[in-house]
């Protein structure tokens, strides 16, 4: 089964992927709450039917990266510390023949 045009099912899991604290398997959120304006409830859902634990997690917008174009007023998120350092990728791992996203028909725009 594709989801996209040569994109697998796979590579789409990876970008929203949740796993089961108990066995590690792919796991789904069947339902969500707000619980404010910053915060949500989710009820997920293991994916290994030998398993089948659910539970319940929270998904929490934590500070500010990049500014709102359209800000809420009523929403006060403050900005990252100055100190914050994003996570980032071996050089390796984002060279073109490394990275099993890679479309080999596209041109590489970075060195």
């Amino acid at each position: 089964m594709r989801d996209r045009e040569g994109e697998g099912l796979t590579t789409r899991m990876r970008k929203g992927f949740v796993q089961c604290p108990h066995c590690n398997a792919p796991a789904t959120i069947r339902t969500s709450e707000w619980v404010n304006e910053t915060v949500k409830d989710l009820y997920l859902i293991c994916l290994n039917t030998d398993c089948g634990h659910t539970w319940k997690a929270q998904l929490a917008a934590v500070f500010t990266l990049s500014p709102s174009a359209i800000p809420n007023p009523q929403i006060n998120l403050p900005m990252a510390p100055s100190d914050y350092v994003r996570r980032r990728y071996p050089e390796s791992a984002r060279e073109p023949g490394n990275d099993p996203g890679h479309d080999p028909r596209q041109i590489p725009m970075f060195g």
